[in-house]
């Protein structure tokens, strides 16, 4: 897989995570209620849907839907994956020098 690859697949897991903000007042909040959310947002058979851009296209991206579990999965690929690439450069680099 190549770096840019690799770097476009961590984009449209890792984005869409960042522009979801938490609401910091929780005056007022039924725990209840919100202990059911998480216990739903966690579970890891939900479906969640997602436009996945093409880099350098115009077009709009597809829509591509996973469960949770494997949504996971593919971020912690492509963590792993980038990790890999970013030792062999930092080794490559110590070994030539």
């Amino acid at each position: 897989m190549t770096s840019r690859a690799i770097l476009a697949a961590l984009a449209v897991v890792l984005l869409p995570a960042s522009a979801m903000a938490q609401p910091t007042d929780v005056s007022g909040v039924n725990v209840e209620g919100s202990k059911a959310e998480k216990a739903k947002r966690l579970d890891p058979n939900r479906t969640i849907c997602r436009r996945v851009e093409t880099p350098g296209s115009r077009t709009p991206g597809k829509k591509v839907c996973q469960t949770k579990a494997q949504w996971d999965a593919q971020a912690a690929s492509a963590k792993e994956e980038l990790d890999g690439i970013q030792r062999r450069s930092l080794s490559t680099t110590v070994n030539s020098g």
